[in-house]
């Protein structure tokens, strides 16, 4: 290579000195490593500083002042407001928006104090990245390199420069008291600055090449623009160190200091030592991790400008000066070397001369992502997000609305790196694509032990996170997470290895693309669900109504009504069946498949497979209704006419759950079959299985329906038009969307552990899928297959399509409840007194959702003038009621004492708490006893008072109970 030309990075022709040289696609990616390193810092300084400040908020004399003086008598006074609402307003949604209310000044005044506390930690880091010129330049005491006595240095430094690509010369300067042989790039945009070391400029005489190798290295960093991702680092560390770290720590121990007399506040160290510990513990965790992504860019940038500075190095001087380097390095203002630690050149500042030894000869070790950095991107994330999000959730009064808005961009983000990082790396063995989510998905689930919300909710105002949902609800919710992101990472891998080419970048960006849009809103519905605990959360119907005392079909109908709350939000979302056909559509295209040549081996298995399964769930379906017929007494199949419904577990749920549960069924073993399957791209056809199982069981439903009818079971066709055995119940209506995400919702979870299972199956018989490239089809035409595809995808979308109405009700956000201006309340001195029911009768449902008539009598109601009432069952109170010909029983012990207000010929009740049990028995028998809770709420009363009785009813218009009372006379 000539001394004034330099080569192109991807081995292109060489361009001539002067002219700036184009980055190349792999230069970029290494820039662009250290673009997501410099975020990493960003998001944790982010995530400690809004605690940090949180705490110093909290500390403030003014936010006392706040707490005593508007939020505490405003949250006291909801539950009367509450009380006081006229009949018709739903207490628990307007009580809730009163306390957000009553927060909502808390809670700005803390984002202000946050939002100011970053501003000037922003503005800090700002002044010092500004002065770090002035600063290097005094305490390294650099002057101007002379030009009278260096003109050859200075026409070698120039043309270095023109080498480089720069477009401007930077400004060359002497270090006079540094008698190493090394150099220093620094400065502001355009005016930036190159300091050579004394000993640097005997180089140039004594070692051309070696001078000319340092001089690369420091041009290189301006040529990659990270001398100012490098300051600004440094700046923002001491900004935060300054501003956050020292103030939290401090408050920490002396929570009292900014509110209580200096002395005084030095003598009591706030909270007990566990927490207070836990506290340190968490925030130095956090500092550690801010200080350890700013050493990750500080290192990465050296080896990033040796291996640029090595493209320009024909005489191989910069690897030897590499190996020459001493280690450990020793500042020059230390005399003593420090002792060689293993971990210096891993977590410190700079990587070690074998480190850059070893880059210089593979540069792919710049594009690797190891399982270090993917777990510190994953904890970062997560730290800022539990932060930011539920900062700005209790600010707006939406937790879920501001959570999901700020989760979504991370998770973006996050699923987008690992993507990208499996994408570019084609040679990476199934271990390491193993090894990235892992380590992301850790990183991410430790945020959550970590944040200092599980240590004081108070921090944040919400109740719910991590702590407060168990041990066994974070390790189900870490698995999930796992599941998640090895999924995604494996779909990638699959369709990187899918053809025997190297992909395009358009194809790479397409797969990326395609993961992200499937993976990021499902990550962040995780994130929501989890900081809330309702991932774990699931329901059960219990026995249906009739048919409760049938064992086998009561235990049929509750486990086929198995709700999982992940599941439900899931299924209001397009996500499944959307992200179902994108997993496959997307690699039809990339890889070609409607070429012969390009399609892979086992995609026409998988379509047949999915066409078995999904006719068998038909034909299952179709043979159901015999089945309910011959099995099930005629009282189940047709509901009695006297019997009263509320959301009731009857045949026809249980029918349709039923139905659900062996169409999930076929969509498991198909996903198990395909995943058995000989084949790389099991990731890729296992979608499209489920989705050609589901799209068939949807139409299978109104199969049986159809058959149902012609069979005589009355409860299946109560809410259509059609007549017995007509053809228009095999037409599709307004509900196929919602039996589609259905049916395909519970498939999806249901598919990912049969996969596994098969896949799982496969290795244990050794049979291994090929490490070549696939194999294509050439004695089959494509066109039916592609076909077959294309109908596929146009059945589920617009499945899908008609369920959009729907979920867009259901995620809209809600306006607020209307609060009227409430009068006084009336003060009727007709209840005051104690009143003994002569008369109680009152629906109850103690077997599933169906209710029974129960009567009794013997409480005792007493109404005292202070507005608190006390309902007295004594040494017990029973009710009774017969449901099919059983005698049901409920025992009531103990009081329970409220506060009552009278408005509008009604009495509420609120600060309701009990002290007693509850006995139920069937047939003499006890079947349960329940203990409730101390806080116990009581249902308003519309009221009748007239001299010595006292006439009670539901408020809300249902007639579900009358009571009568009499007065208790002295």
């Amino acid at each position: 290579m000539s001394a004034d030309t330099t080569v192109s990075p991807d081995g292109g022709p060489a361009i001539v000195a002067g002219s700036p040289a184009p980055p190349s696609r792999q230069h970029r990616w290494w820039k662009a490593r250290t673009d997501i390193r410099f975020a990493t810092l960003t998001m944790a300084v982010l995530a400690s500083s809004v605690v940090a400040l949180t705490t110093v908020f909290l500390s403030l004399p003014a936010t006392e002042q706040l707490n005593d003086g508007q939020v505490n008598p405003c949250l006291r006074g909801v539950a009367a407001r509450v009380a006081s609402l006229p009949t018709g307003y739903d207490q628990a949604t307007t009580g809730t928006y009163l306390m957000q209310q009553c927060l909502r000044p808390f809670f700005a005044a803390q984002a202000t104090t946050v939002g100011v506390g970053l501003a000037g930690q922003i503005g800090l880091a700002g002044l010092l990245y500004a002065l770090h010129p002035w600063w290097l330049t005094r305490r390294r005491r650099l002057v101007p390199l002379p030009a009278d006595r260096n003109a050859d240095v200075l026409a070698d430094l120039a043309m270095l420069a023109r080498q480089a690509g720069l477009p401007h010369q930077p400004t060359w300067l002497l270090a006079p008291y540094a008698a190493t042989h090394g150099g220093q790039a620094f400065g502001l945009p355009r005016r930036r600055r190159v300091a050579l070391d004394v000993g640097l400029l005997v180089r140039f005489d004594t070692d051309r090449p070696g001078f000319r190798a340092v001089i690369r290295h420091e041009l290189a960093h301006l040529r990659n623009r990270d001398v100012d991702q490098a300051y600004l680092t440094i700046a923002i560390w001491w900004s935060f160190a300054l501003v956050a770290l020292a103030p939290f720590v401090v408050l920490s121990l002396f929570p009292d200091l900014l509110r209580r007399p200096f002395p005084a506040a030095l003598l009591q160290i706030g909270d007990d030592p566990g927490r207070l510990t836990h506290r340190l513990v968490t925030v130095l965790v956090l500092a550690a991790v801010v200080y350890l992504a700013r050493n990750a860019i500080l290192r990465s940038r050296e080896t990033h400008a040796d291996v640029v500075a090595a493209e320009s190095d024909s005489d191989g001087a910069l690897p030897r000066l590499v190996a020459a380097l001493p280690w450990p390095r020793t500042p020059a203002r230390r005399r003593v070397a420090l002792p060689a630690w293993g971990g210096r050149s891993r977590y410190g500042t700079h990587p070690s001369p074998a480190e850059r030894a070893r880059t210089l000869t593979d540069t792919g070790r710049l594009a690797r992502m190891g399982g270090w950095e993917m777990a510190g991107i994953g904890l970062t994330a997560g730290l800022a997000l539990r932060g930011v999000s539920l900062l700005g959730g209790n600010l707006l009064g939406s937790r879920f609305f501001a959570m999901t808005l700020v989760a979504l961009p991370v998770t973006t983000m996050l699923t987008a790196i690992l993507a990208t990082a499996v994408s570019r790396d084609p040679a990476a063995t199934r271990r390491r694509m193993l090894l990235l989510p892992a380590a992301l998905g850790a990183g991410v689930a430790a945020s959550g032990p970590l944040s200092m919300g599980t240590i004081e909710t108070s921090v944040t105002g919400v109740v719910g996170e991590d702590v407060g949902v168990g041990v066994g609800a974070f390790a189900l919710s870490t698995v999930l997470l796992l599941i998640g992101l090895t999924l995604t990472a494996a779909w990638v891998w699959s369709v990187q290895h899918g053809q025997a080419g190297r992909l395009g970048v358009r194809q790479r960006r397409a797969i990326v693309v395609s993961a992200v849009a499937v993976s990021a809103p499902l990550l962040a519905l995780w994130y929501w669900m989890s900081f809330t605990g309702g991932i774990v959360v699931s329901f059960r119907p219990g026995a249906p109504d009739p048919g409760w005392a049938i064992g086998w079909y009561a235990a049929v109908a509750d486990w086929t009504g198995l709700t999982l709350m992940f599941r439900t939000q899931v299924m209001q979302t397009p996500i499944t069946p959307a992200g179902m056909v994108l997993l496959w559509a997307v690699p039809t295209v990339v890889l070609r498949w409607w070429r012969r040549d390009e399609r892979p081996t086992g995609l026409r298995r998988t379509l047949l497979v999915g066409l078995g399964a999904g006719l068998a769930v038909t034909a299952v379906g179709a043979g159901l209704p015999f089945a309910a017929r011959a099995a099930l007494p005629v009282e189940i199949l047709h509901a009695p006419a006297n019997m009263e419904w509320d959301a009731s577990l009857g045949f026809v749920q249980v029918y349709h759950n039923v139905y659900t549960a062996v169409a999930v069924l076929g969509q498991a073993v198909a996903a198990g079959i395909v995943a058995a399957g000989r084949t790389r791209l099991r990731p890729v056809f296992v979608p499209v299985a489920v989705c050609t199982t589901a799209v068939l069981a949807t139409l299978g439903l109104y199969v049986s329906r159809a058959v149902s009818s012609c069979v005589g079971l009355i409860g299946v066709q109560q809410n259509t038009l059609a007549q017995p055995c007509d053809g228009r119940l095999l037409l599709l209506d307004g509900y196929i969307g919602f039996n589609f995400h259905s049916i395909i919702s519970w498939g999806a979870i249901a598919a990912v552990l049969a996969a596994l299972v098969g896949a799982a199956a496969r290795a244990l018989f050794n049979v291994r899928a090929d490490t070549t490239p696939e194999a294509v089809v050439t004695r089959h035409p494509g066109r039916p297959t592609i076909a077959a595809l294309g109908l596929l995808a146009l059945l589920a979308m617009s499945a899908a399509a008609a369920e959009a109405p729907s979920l867009y009700q259901y995620w809209k956000p809600k306006p607020p409840p209307a609060v009227p201006d409430l009068d006084p309340p009336v003060v009727d001195p007709c209840v005051i007194g104690a009143w003994r029911e002569v008369v109680h009768e009152t629906d109850l449902a103690p077997f599933g959702s169906l209710r029974y008539r129960f009567t009794g009598a013997g409480t005792t109601q007493t109404y005292r003038a202070d507005g608190t009432v006390i309902l007295d069952y004594g040494a017990g109170v029973t009710y009774t009621a017969t449901a099919d010909g059983h005698r049901v029983a409920l025992t009531v012990t103990g009081q329970i004492t409220a506060r009552y207000q009278i408005r509008d010929g009604a009495i509420a009740y609120y600060d309701g708490a009990a002290n007693g049990t509850e006995v139920w028995s069937l047939d003499g028998a006890t079947q349960g006893t329940n203990s409730p809770d101390s806080s116990v709420s009581l249902s308003p009363d519309r009221y009748h008072c007239a001299g010595d009785t006292l006439i009670q009813s539901s408020a809300n218009d249902d007639k579900s109970y009358r009571i009568e009372l009499h007065r208790v006379v002295d």
